[in-house]
C-alpha cells in the first residue's frame, strides 16, 4: 500500500472528527504521498525589549516596537527607548513619509523616529484607531457626543488636526472600532457594519463615503484586522473569520474553527509568511493559536510549549526582506525553518489522523511512517504514536526512533496494533529536530 497523507488540517478538537495538525501544516506534494505535513519553524531571538511586545513596524528601513509601555528603536540587538506611551493591549500604528503616528489606549502620539510627543486629534477627543492614506493620518473614535467620528491630519503633517475637519460614519448607528487602508480606499469598521471611504479631494474634508460599498457585517475586535495576499482579513461580530477582496467578505473559517473562536477569548491576529505559505493567525488569550493557510485554504494550530498554550508570537512586520515578530515574552524574533524551538521553548508537533471506519473488525498489522530525520545532532529523536477506538481515549504511548544525525531516510514502524472497527492514530514529536511528515502506510488484515 502506498504512503497516504496522515492528516491535512485541524477539523475539530471535540472528538467527533478529531483530525488535527498542531505545529504542522499541509503542503501538496508529488512523490511519496499526495501531501506532506511541514513542520513549522522555530524562532531565533534578535533583541530583548523587556516586556510584552504589542506592535512591531518598520520606519525608514529601521525596526521599531511598542513594548513594556515604550516606543523603542531596534538596531540589531540594541534597543533604544524613544519615549513612554503607557501599557495597553490597544495599539494602532500608521505613518506618513516622515512621521510615525500611534494610538496607545486612547492617547495619540507622533514620532519622527527620535522623539515622541502626544497630540490632540481635533473633534475626535477619544481616538481608538488610525490608518494612513495619501499623506493623511485618518483617525476614528469618539467626540461630539458620538462614537463614529472620523478626522484627518494635515497633509504630510501628523501633528495637526483642524477642529472642523471631521465626518461621521452614518450608514449605521454603530460606533467605529477600527480603520485600515486598502487599495487606495479606507475601510471603516463598526460593530455592526463596514463602510468604504475614498479620497474625494474635497477642500473642506478630503474623504467621502462610497455609498454603494456598505457591508452588513461588523467587527469583533480591532486587533483581528490584518492585510496579506491582496486581501483584508478580520474576525466579524458573528465570530466568523473573513477574507475580503474588494467589498465582498468571504467566510474562511470552518464550523469547527468557529466553535473554538466562540469558546475562548480572542486576543489578536497577524498575517505572515513561512516556507512559501502565507497565513492568517488568530491568537487566543488561552488555547492554541488558529492559523489559516492562504495557499491551501486549510487550518492548523500553533503552540509554544505544551498543548493548550498560544503561540507566543503576538505581532509581526516586514522590514526590507526580513520579517520580524514580537512575542509576549518581550523578544523580537525571526522565524527559521532550521530552528526547532521557540527561543529554547519546546515545540510540540502533534497530528491526529482522520478516523477510519469498517463494518467488520480489521487488524492493523503494521504502521510505517516516513519522517524527515537526520538533523538530531548527538540525540536519538523519537516519535510517539497512540491509537484510539473512539477519538477520546488513547492507548499507551509507543515510542520509535526516526533518524539520528545523517540518517535521513529511517522509517518509524509499529507492529501488531490490534483489531478495530473505528481506527484513529495520534502522533507527537517534541525533540528539537527537523520533522516534516511525508506520509503513512497501514498494513491491514
Amino acid at each position: 500500500m502506498p504512503l497516504i497523507p496522515f492528516a491535512t488540517k485541524t477539523a475539530s478538537n471535540r472528538g467527533y472528527s478529531g483530525e488535527r495538525c498542531i505545529n504542522w501544516f499541509a503542503r501538496a506534494t508529488e512523490g511519496v504521498s499526495a501531501a506532506s505535513l511541514m513542520a513549522r519553524g522555530g524562532t531565533v531571538a534578535q533583541a530583548d525589549v523587556i516586556g510584552s511586545v504589542r506592535a512591531v513596524f518598520g520606519f525608514g528601513g529601521v525596526l521599531y516596537a511598542v513594548a513594556n509601555g515604550n516606543l523603542v528603536k531596534v538596531v540589531g540587538s540594541t534597543v533604544a527607548v524613544i519615549g513612554a506611551v503607557g501599557k495597553s493591549e490597544h495599539v494602532s500604528v500608521a505613518q506618513n513619509a516622515t512621521q510615525i503616528a500611534l494610538i496607545v489606549g486612547n492617547t495619540y502620539y507622533v514620532s519622527d523616529g527620535a522623539t515622541l510627543t502626544s497630540h490632540a486629534t481635533g473633534a475626535v477627543t477619544a481616538p481608538v484607531w488610525l490608518t494612513a492614506l495619501d499623506g493623511y493620518i485618518v483617525v476614528v473614535g469618539e467626540g461630539q457626543g458620538r462614537k463614529d467620528l472620523i478626522t484627518v491630519s494635515g497633509l504630510d503633517d501628523a501633528t495637526t488636526f483642524a477642529g472642523l475637519d471631521f465626518a461621521a460614519a452614518e450608514s449605521d448607528a454603530d460606533g467605529l472600532l477600527a480603520t485600515i487602508s486598502d487599495h487606495g480606499e479606507v475601510w471603516m469598521f463598526g460593530s455592526k457594519s463596514l463602510e468604504v471611504w475614498y479620497n474625494s479631494g474635497d477642500a473642506d474634508f478630503p474623504f467621502a463615503r462610497n455609498s454603494g460599498a456598505k457591508i452588513e457585517r461588523g467587527l469583533h475586535k480591532a486587533t483581528t484586522i490584518a492585510k496579506e495576499d491582496n486581501a483584508v482579513f478580520f474576525v466579524g461580530d458573528d465570530l466568523v473569520a473573513y477574507r475580503a477582496t474588494g467589498v465582498a467578505p468571504q467566510v474562511i473559517s470552518t464550523r469547527d474553527v468557529e466553535e473554538d473562536l466562540r469558546a475562548g477569548e480572542i486576543h489578536s491576529a497577524i498575517a505572515f509568511e513561512e516556507r512559501g505559505h502565507k497565513f492568517y493567525a488568530i491568537r487566543m488569550t488561552s488555547g492554541n493559536t488558529l492559523c489559516y493557510d492562504m495557499t491551501t485554504g486549510l487550518w492548523h494550530e500553533r503552540t509554544t510549549g505544551v498543548e493548550g498554550q498560544p503561540w507566543y508570537v503576538v505581532c509581526g512586520c516586514r522590514v526590507g526582506s526580513q520579517q520580524y515578530y514580537g512575542t509576549d515574552t518581550g523578544k523580537i524574533v525571526t522565524l527559521d525553518e532550521n530552528t526547532y524551538t521557540d527561543d529554547g521553548e519546546t515545540i510540540l508537533r502533534r497530528a491526529v489522523s482522520v478516523p477510519a471506519y469498517n463494518a467488520e473488525h480489521v487488524r492493523v498489522k503494521r504502521i510505517h511512517m516516513q519522517i524527515s530525520g537526520g538533523t538530531a545532532g548527538d540525540t536519538d529523536p523519537q516519535v510517539m504514536l497512540e491509537t484510539s477506538r473512539d477519538g477520546r481515549t488513547w492507548s499507551p504511548e509507543m515510542w520509535r526512533s526516526f533518524g539520528a544525525l545523517g540518517d535521513y531516510s529511517k522509517p518509524a514502524e509499529w507492529h501488531g496494533l490490534g483489531a478495530f472497527q473505528r481506527f484513529q492514530v495520534r502522533v507527537s514529536i517534541t525533540d528539537a529536530v527537523g520533522s516534516d511528515l511525508h506520509g503513512v502506510q497501514y498494513d491491514l488484515a
